[in-house]
């Protein structure tokens, strides 16, 4: 018999991480997909995109992201995680298959929401799934492998752009994009399919026996749960004022500020990289050249040669992080 909490890695902890951390990476795919829309519509394709529709394209994934993650970690705190992980991913699927169906500009603001909020149900669950399962040792690491899995999205949309566009470089090549999203969105519900409830909610609900049945299936018979974690049961439900009172208030300003700044970078800035390059000119970009589709090209490139420092900062961050304590 082993106890989850000291108990070595397994193949099971690998398919929890993976099967969760895909919204990570999705969010970060579907972000840098959006940046290099806009070039192409704007520049290429459709002439008459104001500023203001552009930014509604960049950012109609975040607004999805920040409501998606309200509403769905409010629903899944009270009926249980896996229906919700379940949802979010099909979400995905129905907005990116949208835009890949219809190759409709109109229905493309829309489509961005829909995929955001699938993406932020993801947000609000996996470090939780990843949290509860993983040896003590191993929960930072992990979830901080979790979160990275967003510089893997930037790093896997830019380099299959590219290769895209190796076979076939047209303006209309903005919906075949898409499709990648469609693909691994697809993946994501087949696995969710056969995936497991929360041990952690179960526990939190005082349902002992299906928490331990679920950790068994999960990461084999010989599992125990330690008996401190049957102790976490629910407490009765605050007041929402009391998350910004005190040491509640301490911890949403200790976590929310330097994820804000991530996204701030990662997704804030980083949706506007293949913009911000070309404006800059050192893309090759030039309006007098007859060729704006090769203009495009070029900021993607080297979009996806600064991506790299993104993992790189990720690596150098859980290497620090897995030697030192999470507060300092």
């Amino acid at each position: 018999m082993v106890y989850l909490d000291t108990m070595p890695l397994r193949l099971g902890h690998f398919r929890v991480l993976i099967t969760t951390a895909m919204g990570q990476f999705l969010g970060a795919a579907v972000a840098t997909l959006s940046g290099v829309l806009i070039p192409l519509l704007a520049i290429v394709q459709h002439h008459e995109l104001d500023s203001v529709t552009q930014g509604l394209i960049a950012s109609m994934e975040l607004i999805g992201i920040m409501v998606g993650s309200f509403v769905i970690g409010k629903l899944a705190d009270k009926d249980g995680y896996l229906p919700f992980l379940r949802l979010s991913s099909i979400l995905i699927f129905i907005g990116a298959l949208a835009v890949y169906v219809t190759g409709s500009v109109d229905l493309l603001i829309p489509s961005l929401f829909v995929m955001g909020f699938g993406i932020g149900g993801d947000f609000a669950l996996d470090s939780d799934y990843v949290d509860e399962v993983m040896p003590k040792r191993w929960q930072e690491t992990m979830v901080g492998i979790t979160k990275s899995f967003s510089a893997l999205g930037n790093l896997s949309a830019g380099g299959g752009f590219l290769v895209l566009c190796s076979i076939e470089w047209t303006a209309e090549i903005w919906r075949q994009i898409f499709l990648f999203v469609v693909f691994l969105s697809f993946l994501m519900i087949i696995s969710r399919l056969f995936f497991f409830k929360s041990p952690g909610f179960l526990i939190a609900k005082g349902k002992f026996d299906e928490a331990r049945q679920v950790v068994k299936a999960m990461l084999g018979p010989d599992v125990e749960i330690p008996p401190s974690y049957l102790e976490k049961t629910s407490s009765s439900n605050g007041a929402k004022v009391d998350l910004f009172k005190g040491e509640t208030l301490q911890k949403v300003i200790f976590s929310g500020v330097p994820w804000g700044c991530s996204g701030l970078g990662v997704y804030g800035i980083g949706i506007f990289l293949p913009i911000l390059i070309m404006s800059l000119g050192i893309s090759g970009f030039d309006t007098s050249k007859p060729d704006p589709l090769g203009s495009v090209m070029n900021s993607v490139n080297l979009t996806f040669i600064i991506s790299w420092f993104i993992l790189i900062g990720f690596i150098a961050g859980l290497f620090i992080l897995h030697k030192v304590s999470t507060v300092k």
